[in-house]
């Protein structure tokens, strides 16, 4: 379930039509569109929004991270998630940091935030993405478990 939280925020990217107004809206457009392709489980739509260089706190790189993804997707019935960008920054032009609270449930989880009586998973993440082709894409990801104060 760890490794499917870090998907669901990994990688966004299902055709936002319209193009973001600044690079920190772009950014949360693909959180949002990955958030949407985890749900779905749309192993190719996740993969499209992480770099070629991907690396995560696991050691996984790409091909092990679409191998994890699979496998999740494959064992797990209904995925939700509930994910909450907490800040967004550029440490340099081509380069971006977010930082999430993401929760991952088997049911739905309230648009709210509020998770009291519910079971769900969730994690402090940190994505690094990197612009490629004039596409933000997924880089490194790490997470902690967090607790239910992530989405107060």
């Amino acid at each position: 379930m760890r490794a499917l939280a870090i998907v669901a925020l990994l990688l966004c990217g299902l055709g936002c039509s319209k193009k973001p107004k600044s690079p920190e809206a772009a950014i949360r457009q693909t959180v949002s569109a990955i958030e949407k392709a985890v749900e779905e489980k749309d192993v190719d739509a996740v993969m499209e929004r992480v770099a070629t260089g991907y690396r995560d706190k696991d050691g996984n790189n790409r091909k092990g991270l679409r191998a994890m993804l699979a496998m999740r997707f494959f064992r797990q019935g209904g995925i939700h998630a509930l994910v909450r960008v907490s800040k967004v920054q550029f440490p340099a032009k081509t380069t971006a940091v977010a930082e999430l609270a993401v929760a991952i449930a088997g049911t739905p989880l309230p648009e709210n935030g509020i998770l009291d009586g519910l079971r769900a998973d969730i994690f402090d993440l940190t994505i690094t993405f990197s612009l490629n082709d004039d596409e933000w894409q997924v880089s490194e990801a790490r997470w902690n478990r967090g607790g239910r104060d992530l989405f107060e």
